[in-house]
């Protein structure tokens, strides 16, 4: 069976799916409240990195750049690590549910 045409989806079942956007949900949170943070504390060595590599003329769109970098970094590793947190704290419970 094919889902919107990706047998991919079709092997997910409600609990992956339901992990998957909760993943989602919780990665953007982490994005939002981390982003900023990441960046003030290392936009100015990639001010000075550019403007000494390839002159003052491309340091504000490297700047523009490396916010969007950030924020993409944050959320694609809280993405992975978030859905890895619930699948392996979801596989716990069920074990010692088990037991």
């Amino acid at each position: 069976m094919k889902l919107n045409g990706n047998p991919r989806e079709a092997a997910k079942g409600p609990l992956m799916g339901a992990l998957d956007g909760l993943s989602v949900v919780a990665s953007a949170a982490i994005s939002f409240l981390l982003t900023p943070f990441v960046y003030n504390q290392t936009i100015a060595w990639i001010q000075r990195y550019v403007g000494r590599s390839y002159g003052e003329a491309v340091v504000d769109i490297a700047t523009l750049a490396w916010w969007v970098i950030v924020g993409l970094l944050i959320y694609f590793v809280g993405r992975i690590g978030t859905l890895y947190v619930f699948v392996i704290g979801g596989s716990v419970i069920l074990v010692r549910l088990l037991n």
